[in-house]
């Protein structure tokens, strides 16, 4: 390990990897129809070291020994521990991706890799001492996903070094197995049954409370107007009521238009119920036009903000991710104009019409509050859905 970790250093500036899960959308319709699941590998290096960068990187997705048991173990035992670093300092997210899950088929297979869920069974394996039929499932794993008719590669350099750096590219391409091209996407399938609420019990008091609920999609007319709530609510309503009155450490909103959800997030939140009522208090305000709603020129500061963060510059690298995923999920640049161009002409009415949808789906939200027991406790003789699933996640 430390040889691999060595020669990395020498002939890469980076090479790292992660998961990840998104809606397609069928640019004919601009419908999302399809889900598609993808494994991304990252390498960076110099030029004069690409070609060695490269042909380590390769070596390592399609070589690495998974049958050293116990280095197996170690690199297990070390991903689990790392998960339980992030239960607290990043609790929101957690909650947030497992509230998500109970209405959005790929946030739940999200959240199977990169939530709660996967800290489960990471601790079944540590338990079990899974560690060789671990090795044994990687091993299939691989052979089926590093087949060249998988790969999409996305190749980012200066002008003058482009043409060799494809050239690179192709030549590492060559050592993957030449199987026929595989079908990569999925249907989106429906969620079966599950808890509408549920409480995740963590030790001590801090608390994080996240709700979801069916939104607009991307290319849907009323995704621009979620955008701008999400981002007036998180700071006006939802930052007086739950941060300056609640006294938690954050709260917010967002609107997910790849799988078509409008959500909610606090931290370290030291109140629940109250939470949820201002996430829908909120709501009903912006429904009701009170408030900042009548203010064209609280919308027009929201506009200017969001649209000026999907404006600001970015690296070569931050660049050609984003290129990249456009490219696999297809989002058009006509479908970012449109979205851009609804967001510049929005006016509050829109607002309050996006705030009265998202009233009307509230029958279908979800929520997951990862929190201490005598917090949840409390809830729960106030909420008593909160009770009837609880969870105690083992720190």
């Amino acid at each position: 390990y430390d040889e691999v970790a060595r020669r990395l250093s020498i002939h890469a500036g980076g090479f790292t990897s992660f998961l990840e899960s998104n809606s397609m959308f069928d640019v004919s319709t601009d419908a999302s129809a399809l889900q598609r699941s993808v494994v991304v590998f990252r390498l960076k290096a110099l030029a004069t070291e690409l070609q060695s960068a490269l042909d380590l990187a390769v070596a390592l997705m399609r070589e690495a020994d998974f049958d050293d048991v116990p280095r197996m173990e170690d690199v297990l035992l070390e991903l689990r521990n790392d998960f339980r670093s992030q239960l607290l300092p990043a609790g929101h997210s957690f909650a947030l991706i497992r509230a998500g899950s109970k209405i959005s088929p790929v946030l739940a297979r999200e959240e199977s890799w990169k939530g709660i869920s996967q800290y489960f069974f990471l601790n079944e394996i540590a338990a079990a001492g899974g560690f060789e039929r671990a090795a044994a499932s990687l091993i299939r794993i691989r052979s089926a996903v590093t087949q060249r008719g998988r790969l999409s590669v996305s190749v980012t350099a200066d002008a003058q070094r482009l043409s060799s750096a494809v050239e690179c590219v192709r030549r590492a391409i060559d050592r993957f197995d030449r199987a026929r091209a595989v079908e990569a996407t999925a249907p989106v399938a429906s969620l079966e049954s599950v808890e509408a609420t549920e409480a995740l019990i963590i030790p001590g008091g801090v608390g994080y409370v996240a709700q979801v609920l069916p939104g607009s999609r991307f290319s849907e007319e009323g995704h621009a107007a979620e955008v701008l709530l999400a981002q007036l609510l998180s700071t006006g309503y939802l930052w007086e009521q739950v941060r300056m009155r609640g006294g938690a450490y954050g709260v917010f909103a967002g609107a997910n238009g790849a799988e078509g959800v409008f959500s909610f997030s606090s931290y370290r939140d030291p109140h629940i119920v109250e939470t949820l009522d201002a996430y829908r208090a909120g709501l009903a305000r912006y429904a009701d036009g009170t408030g900042e709603t009548t203010s064209p020129t609280e919308v027009e500061k929201a506009i200017i903000t969001v649209v000026g963060h999907d404006s600001r510059p970015m690296s070569p690298s931050e660049k050609a991710l984003i290129a990249l995923r456009r490219t696999l999920y297809g989002v058009t640049d006509d479908m970012r104009q449109r979205k851009r161009e609804a967001l510049l002409s929005m006016r509050p009415a829109e607002i309050r019409k996006a705030a009265e949808r998202l009233i009307d789906g509230y029958d279908r939200a979800s929520a997951s509050v990862l929190a201490g027991a005598k917090a949840v406790d409390a809830a729960a003789a106030l909420m008593p859905e909160l009770g009837a699933k609880r969870t105690v996640v083992p720190v």
